[in-house]
């Protein structure tokens, strides 16, 4: 209802009747909007990497994450895959009991004093069944390709995923995540 140019509202915290406007009558108004990570990370403190560098052979599981958390999901926003040779990072879905090099996740929110419930593993990670290809990775010599999943790649609670190569080639894997 327009009153003598001014724009009345309804007030969503007091529930009161309010008057706002500007000299063209329309509402004041601005936003902001910043990416799941940010939120995730700055409202939830519940935003993780995991880094690996090694040696990788050709068809080897270099990297292992499962999801321990039976309290919530954990949302995969980004890979980030390097080699020093062409290769292809094969993200998979997997079973089985896993051994290798237990990785510590790092908390992108430092202080908040959070523990994480994921096992992550490297260093030809063995004991593990392919469930389903999810993506391939494509990186050239010597360059870093990233994939961004924008937290559509989820992880429930028992729920696996290991990166393979296809060349023997110094490699890095950096994986960033939340749990919801």
């Amino acid at each position: 209802m327009k009153d003598g140019g001014v724009q009345s509202f309804i007030d969503e915290k007091t529930g009161d009747i309010s008057f706002d406007g500007g000299s063209d009558n329309r509402r004041n108004v601005s936003a902001r909007s910043a990416s799941r990570k940010f939120y995730i990370s700055r409202d939830k403190s519940n935003l993780y990497s995991w880094k690996s560098r090694m040696t990788s052979a050709n068809g080897t599981n270099i990297f292992y994450l499962r999801n321990d958390n039976s309290d919530e999901d954990l949302y995969i926003e980004e890979i980030f895959c390097f080699s020093d040779a062409k290769c292809d990072f094969d993200v998979k879905w997997v079973t089985g009991t896993p051994t290798g090099t237990t990785v510590t996740g790092i908390n992108w929110n430092k202080n908040n004093g959070k523990t994480i419930s994921v096992t992550a593993l490297n260093s030809g990670v063995t004991g593990l069944t392919g469930d389903g290809d999810i993506i391939d990775i494509e990186v050239p010599a010597g360059t870093r390709q990233s994939y961004d999943f924008d937290g559509s790649l989820i992880l429930g609670d028992g729920d696996a995923i290991t990166i393979t190569t296809d060349a023997i080639a110094n490699v890095s894997i950096n994986i960033i995540g939340g749990f919801e």
